[in-house]
């Protein structure tokens, strides 16, 4: 590898007991992930942001029909991990459907009341250039959050599986891009590209 690392994004068998029920497992290359336990439970947040250019990835599956599932893990000193269920469905309180779009568009979930998890919002699209994403932001404010930094933080993932579709891996493996550890109050750990750098697959 030369001076930029790059983050290697695998299979995540230990998020679930079998795969059968998806068609098969993807896997993106990561920007961040970012765990923050500053004080109080409610002031927890987990945010997640990966992207890969001309990416092979396809969406496969439809939420908006059959929900998704998303486990989010922090390993280290203290390791935790934590599986949030986002069923489809409406908002009692605002009406709309938490699942929105489709394969083309890509899908969003909002949950801005915390009605379901303290999952705020997943994002998962491919655009027509090629490029896959996939963001999530978590809040303590609007439910119960488990992950905390690990304290010292080595390594994490995360995996949203598209009930009766894909699923799509992420993984930031210790050692890679730029890591960020305070005690119990922040674990981050970042890409180390340069914006515009060429992103590549490594695939296992």
């Amino acid at each position: 590898m030369t001076g930029k690392r790059k983050i290697v994004l695998a299979t995540i068998l230990a998020f679930s007991g079998s795969l059968a029920a998806h068609a098969a497992d993807q896997t993106i290359l990561g920007n961040q992930l970012s765990v923050k336990n500053p004080s109080t439970p409610d002031k927890r947040k987990v945010t997640l942001k990966a992207k890969e250019k001309a990416s092979p990835n396809t969406l496969v599956g439809n939420p908006t029909a059959t929900g998704a599932t998303l486990t989010v893990r922090a390993n280290g000193g203290t390791p935790s991990a934590q599986t949030f269920a986002l069923p489809q469905g409406t908002s009692g309180i605002t009406g709309k459907p938490f699942w929105t779009g489709d394969a083309v568009k890509g899908f969003k979930y909002k949950d801005s009341k915390g009605e379901q998890s303290a999952v705020k919002s997943v994002q998962i699209k491919k655009t027509s250039s090629g490029n896959f994403s996939i963001k999530v932001t978590i809040l303590g404010k609007l439910g119960l959050i488990t992950v905390t930094p690990p304290n010292p933080g080595l390594s994490g993932c995360a995996a949203l599986f598209l009930t009766g579709g894909d699923s799509y891996s992420v993984k930031f493996g210790a050692g890679d891009g730029i890591v960020t550890n305070k005690g119990s109050t922040l674990y981050k750990l970042g890409s180390a590209w340069e914006s515009g750098a060429e992103w590549k697959s490594i695939r296992p």
